[in-house]
């Protein structure tokens, strides 16, 4: 009987291994946009996750410049493309790090963030609501959200990225 239970326990550590190795392969990671919202008078764009400043965005006279995210590594997101809203510029062909502390999203429509990915509804964002969100997290195509109402999962098609528009 000890070694049926030893195997039945052997077989169910196995399974446990093997979903965790299934939860951690790489995913797909579709683009999608943020906004700088930074108090300071200078955004850092660096080469790498902590690496050298390579760019500076002011912000007193580029506000709320909309960056599109291509990566994601431990809190700083890759970015490809940086458009100025006020000031109507655009870097594209950049390969550039911010951190995720200094940029914000915005939601044109109503949407759920959930308990994990894929998971139950913690909280409903409401409807054109833009700011105020800080991203804790990523995992393949979803971000977690901290917000004045509670924190969660949201997939990145969700994000708007621009404060002063709606986007589709």
């Amino acid at each position: 009987m000890k070694y049926k239970l030893f195997f039945v326990y052997c077989i169910a550590m196995f399974n446990s291994l093997l979903a965790q190795q299934n939860d951690n392969q790489d995913c797909e990671f579709k683009p999608f946009e943020v906004y700088i919202n930074d108090t300071d008078i200078y955004s850092n764009l660096r080469d790498a996750p902590n690496g050298d400043i390579v760019f500076k965005i002011n912000n007193k006279l580029s506000d709320n410049s909309v960056l599109t995210v291509i990566g994601y590594k431990n809190g700083w997101f890759k970015v490809n493309e940086i458009n100025g809203i006020y000031y109507n510029f655009t870097l594209s062909d950049v390969e550039v790090w911010i951190h995720q502390s200094i940029v914000d999203t915005a939601f044109t429509y109503s949407t759920d963030l959930l308990d994990k990915p894929k998971g139950k509804k913690v909280v409903t964002i409401p409807q054109e609501t833009t700011g105020g969100f800080s991203i804790l997290d990523m995992h393949c195509n979803w971000i977690k959200l901290k917000t004045k109402d509670g924190t969660g999962w949201v997939p990145s098609e969700k994000l708007c990225g621009s404060p002063v528009t709606t986007c589709p």
